[in-house]
């Protein structure tokens, strides 16, 4: 397994992308999404060759001869890839201010995680990696996440690492096949 956090400068890492992922990564209105987008492609084009990467019915990107899998995520300034021999997922994501927790808890989990997210000390720590998780897992399943996913059990390995910055904290998840 290849896993590889990475701080995104404005320089874009050397490389051309294939139409098909510039089209992908083009379809963000936010131009710093765009470019988070088009680093993590180039990042990942170190490892495998992007002219074989097809997309599923619900966009997940996948390789034409299935030996090998990635998965690649940004938030702000940071951006995460992650490649394996089987089908894997990843998601980084800023640590989320504690009112923004609170309102998202209410409205996606169920009773018993409401309760255990409100006995947990930081709140917006336990809730940013519950978030990381099921969005990795939903990308190794090649779903998209959507708000009744989270009710579902997650089967499979989950690694989860904090990356504490001066300014911003970020949480990582990867979940991986058993």
């Amino acid at each position: 397994m290849i896993v590889k956090v990475l701080n995104i400068t404005k320089q874009l890492p050397k490389g051309v992308l294939p139409a098909p992922i510039l089209k992908h990564c083009n379809q963000y209105k936010d131009e710093g999404v765009k470019h988070a987008s088009k680093f993590a492609w180039l990042t990942l084009s170190k490892y495998i060759d992007l002219k074989k990467v097809k997309f599923n019915s619900n966009g997940k990107p996948y390789l034409t001869n299935n030996k090998k899998y990635f998965s690649l995520s940004h938030s702000f300034d940071k951006v995460a890839v992650a490649i394996d021999s089987k089908s894997i997922g990843i998601d980084i994501e800023t640590i989320l201010p504690l009112q923004i927790v609170n309102m998202l808890a209410k409205r996606l989990l169920n009773k018993q995680q409401l309760t255990q997210f409100f006995k947990v000390k930081d709140r917006s720590l336990w809730f940013t990696k519950y978030w990381t998780m099921y969005e990795a897992y939903a990308k190794k399943l090649g779903k998209k996440l959507t708000f009744d996913f989270f009710k579902h059990k997650i089967d499979a390995k989950v690694r989860t690492k904090v990356i504490k910055q001066p300014n911003r904290n970020f949480i990582f998840s990867i979940v991986f096949a058993k």
